[in-house]
């Protein structure tokens, strides 16, 4: 096969990618990463020693969507999703799970460097201004679960996230009006 051949060949395979994977409304990853690829590759290489989910969700989003509309909704998504985003370092995920509700994956971060993150991410959604909605400040609620390596439990994963949910929830149960 001649060389630009496969850069062709390569450029459309992650082009592809892009659509299965990528949430097209906010632009990170969507939740069928998670289900189908993200821990089948190691951190550059190297063995993991430790990951981390970030369960978040925007405060009172179904509100804020009843009361400004689904485009000032969608707007709002598309903020959160960017300023998570860039919250993170390179090597880490941020995906739509569902809804108004992302998931962070953080590797080889210690429990102090998580619950050190936390502020950081809740504050930078908290600058977020809409500018068709300059008056609306949002929140978003967070819980996290941890666990170090090497650990051989079945559904791991699968418990990390409801334990990673119920503490967003449990948050969010402080925040409700």
């Amino acid at each position: 096969m001649k060389q630009e051949n496969v850069a062709e060949l390569l450029r459309q395979i992650e082009q592809l990618q892009e659509k299965v994977y990528k949430d097209s409304l906010t632009g990170v990853y969507n939740r069928r990463i998670f289900d189908e690829q993200l821990f089948l590759s190691s951190d550059n290489g190297e063995l993991l020693k430790s990951i981390s989910f970030i369960m978040a969700d925007v405060t009172h989003f179904k509100l804020l969507n009843d009361y400004y509309g689904h485009l000032t909704g969608d707007c709002c998504l598309k903020e959160v999703a960017h300023a998570l985003n860039e919250g993170v370092t390179p090597g880490d995920y941020v995906l739509r799970y569902g809804g108004d509700e992302f998931l962070i994956i953080l590797k080889n971060r210690s429990t102090a460097e998580i619950s050190a993150l936390i502020p950081i991410l809740q504050e930078k959604v908290s600058k977020i201004r809409i500018p068709s909605c300059p008056s609306l400040t949002l929140q978003i609620n967070m819980g996290y679960a941890h666990t170090d390596f090497p650990r051989r439990e079945p559904d791991l994963f699968l418990h990390m996230l409801e334990v990673a949910d119920r503490q967003m929830y449990k948050e969010k149960q402080t925040t409700f009006p």
